[in-house]
């Protein structure tokens, strides 16, 4: 799910703010970045509004018509230059007012605004202070069904699909260094309600993260020998004093392999790489 697909679908029937789509899909997708709760905070829009919102408040919003028109964007109590403007104007949010922090409302009727606010971070900063405050706040611990009706959560807008590949590694090895460190018994009880596919992600290339339980119930039932060649697994892990071997997929989940123990096989690093490249 894309942002600028929500914000084109909107601006269809927006003639005047059509040329600024570029604008608000910056604005937002800063907007969705900057958020704190991501399980609990909405992008969408209803036939006025553009928002992003928790609970019954809005965290952002363009309002298309009506004494609300134009930019809402919640900030907590660090003023900053920007309030200058006589553009923008700034007003304490109601609910905050006989509370031991406040939080405010920017407001501005000028799309072409938008980028004197995509620029300045001590503002992003500000919003997303805000973002996680206005949790303490009566209107940000309920959630109201005609409020979030079509609008996502925003995890579902974020890029999935690109990660740094040392920090992807090295989860997946504690994950299963976790799973080696449980009972079998409890391996066993998830494998039977485990998933086959794999998530797969797209770093510098494709790494795929594997069934932590399928990896640690190989490398058990291996019980130190690899199982193409019978020989002795060649050394001691330095990290946790475990025989190294490597699991293996018989078919590959690049070619359609599901992650199953059926189709994994523990091996000593000479087996593992003549599969790979051996004639």
């Amino acid at each position: 799910m894309k942002v600028n697909d929500v914000i084109t679908e909107w601006l269809n029937s927006k003639k005047t703010l059509q040329n600024y789509s570029k604008l608000f899909e910056y604005f937002f997708e800063k907007a969705i970045f900057y958020a704190k709760n991501k399980e609990k905070t909405y992008f969408g829009f209803k036939k006025n509004s553009l928002s992003l919102l928790v609970g019954g408040i809005y965290l952002s919003a363009w309002v298309s018509s009506g004494i609300d028109k134009g930019l809402w964007m919640l900030l907590d109590n660090r003023l900053t230059n920007i309030l200058n403007n006589e553009e923008f104007s700034i007003s304490i949010v109601k609910s905050t007012k006989n509370l031991d922090f406040k939080l405010y409302w920017l407001h501005t009727n000028n799309p072409l605004n938008l980028q004197i606010i995509n620029n300045s971070i001590d503002l992003w900063e500000s919003f997303s202070k805000a973002s996680l405050r206005i949790f303490q706040t009566r209107h940000g611990r309920f959630e109201r069904e005609d409020f979030i009706n079509n609008k996502f959560p925003i995890k579902y807008f974020l890029k999935k699909d690109t990660f740094n590949l040392e920090n992807l590694i090295q989860d997946d090895n504690n994950e299963v260094q976790k799973s080696l460190n449980d009972s079998r018994e409890n391996r066993l009880n998830r494998l039977n309600n485990a998933s086959t596919l794999v998530k797969k992600y797209r770093a510098i290339s494709t790494y795929y993260v594997r069934n932590p339980d399928v990896v640690a119930e190989t490398l058990f039932r291996a019980n130190g020998y690899c199982e193409r060649c019978g020989k002795t697994a060649p050394f001691l892990k330095k990290s946790n004093k475990q025989p190294y071997l490597e699991v293996h997929h018989k078919k590959a989940l690049s070619k359609g392999g599901k992650d199953t123990l059926d189709n994994s096989i523990a091996l000593c690093p000479d087996c593992h790489r003549e599969l790979h490249f051996g004639v």
